[in-house]
């Protein structure tokens, strides 16, 4: 049907997001997101999966530039940041699990020992192999030892559910206000209203949409 094609760009873009290709695999999340309007479908099962699709876009493609900004960033403290808000982030398991093992490894390093035991806690959670197993509960076990400190303070609280700011990339915790892009629904802080959404390129922060029409249906 009319969503073949971006079913199947959508697994070329997961595949390069496992292989480590960011940048690129950017782009195949833009394009369906950029797609998503010109589809016609026949019917309410088809318009979810649409729907389901731009979600799923623009979630990857707000994760994706918090990966490419981390790596990037020059200070601890942000690396350490974005890197674990990269772990909240509605990803496929095994992209999960890579996110909280490199987020885990990083704040280890750091001796940020409170953090990185939450990150393996989450990784244990998804049933790793053997392997990961033991690193996770390694990591635990020497979190324990150092009383479970933080060297570096961090604008994070993983107990506070959270989404983050398509611009600022900061955390707008639950019960903050935040507006919207009008394309792609990608949350902000309301002082970013007005601005260009970085993360579809197309929409305004804030602005005013009729929703998604893509079928004869929704016309009616």
């Amino acid at each position: 049907g009319a969503l073949a094609p971006l079913a199947e760009r959508l697994k070329v873009a997961y595949k390069a997001v496992t292989e480590g290709r960011f940048q690129e695999s950017l782009q195949h999340f833009r394009f369906i997101i950029h797609s998503v309007p010109f589809v016609i479908v026949e019917d309410r099962a088809a318009a979810g999966e649409l729907k389901e699709l731009l979600s799923i876009g623009r979630e990857y493609a707000a994760a994706l530039r918090l990966e490419l900004t981390r790596k990037e960033a020059k200070d601890l403290k942000t690396q350490l940041e974005l890197a674990a808000y990269f772990t909240h982030c509605s990803l496929q398991p095994t992209h999960l699990s890579l996110t909280l093992g490199q987020a885990m490894s990083a704040a280890f390093k750091a001796k940020n020992y409170r953090t990185a035991s939450s990150f393996a806690k989450r990784m244990l959670e998804l049933n790793p192999n053997p392997k990961t197993t033991q690193q996770a509960r390694k990591v635990i076990q020497v979190a324990e030892q150092n009383g479970n400190s933080d060297e570096v303070k961090l604008d994070y609280d993983d107990k506070n559910p959270f989404v983050v700011c398509g611009l600022s990339l900061r955390p707008i915790y639950r019960g903050t206000e935040q507006v919207r892009c009008a394309f792609c629904y990608q949350a902000f802080l309301p002082k970013h209203r007005g601005e260009v959404c970085p993360v579809c390129l197309v929409g305004a922060v804030g602005g005013e949409a009729t929703g998604m029409v893509n079928s004869y249906e929704q016309l009616k």
